[in-house]
């Protein structure tokens, strides 16, 4: 009767972990979208942007949960007494370690611009770089050809030695442009560079 509820609970932990599994991609953006917003942004940001790495690592994380899960179970199936709890013990810890580690990651990588320059928190960094607009030299805008057709497709902003490089999303395309001309306007230099798509 005991063996039959063990296999009984192991299936069920192994269906929810499917579920997990399947759940990630839109859980992940759902989440890191609203404590973004909830914590980060402020009315007197001109723009806030969530990198893709910070979607992607979020995402990998919640997915990596659910195979331990499975391991787990398979662990578990295969080894017994002390032994088995050790490993299980030890496998939970590291996984919860590191979902807190990459979740806090995740949720720290974004990048905004207010009215004292741009602010971007990298994904592997735990502390906020801050580059004053006073140093901003150039704004590029690389657009790829494709078969004679222009995509805009990477903005680099230039703080002297120090380069910002952000892919152009819908959003940056769409919002951005009064940003540049209120740049533009203190003497900032805007150039367009055209690449060729690789590949060709």
């Amino acid at each position: 009767m005991r063996e039959h509820n063990a296999d009984s609970f192991s299936v069920y932990i192994i269906a929810a972990a499917i579920v997990m599994f399947f759940a990630a991609l839109p859980a992940g953006i759902f989440i890191v979208n609203l404590l973004q917003q909830t914590l980060f942004i402020r009315e007197s940001q001109l723009f806030f942007e969530t990198p893709r790495s910070a979607f992607m690592a979020f995402i990998i994380t919640l997915m990596i949960v659910p195979i331990v899960m499975i391991l787990l179970v398979f662990v578990k199936s295969r080894t017994h007494g002390k032994k088995s709890r050790i490993l299980i013990a030890a496998a939970s810890i590291m996984t919860l370690a590191a979902f807190g580690g990459m979740s806090y990651l995740s949720f720290t990588n974004y990048y905004y611009m207010d009215q004292n320059g741009f602010h971007y928190n990298k994904l592997w960094q735990l502390q906020e770089e801050r580059y004053p607009w006073e140093k901003l030299t150039t704004i590029s805008q690389i657009n790829t050809s494709d078969g004679g057709t222009l995509k805009a497709d990477k903005l680099i902003f230039s703080f002297g030695q120090d380069k910002v490089e952000l892919d152009i999303t819908p959003k940056l395309y769409n919002e951005m442009e009064p940003v540049i001309e209120s740049l533009k306007s203190r003497g900032v230099t805007m150039e367009t560079v055209v690449k060729e798509k690789r590949g060709e």
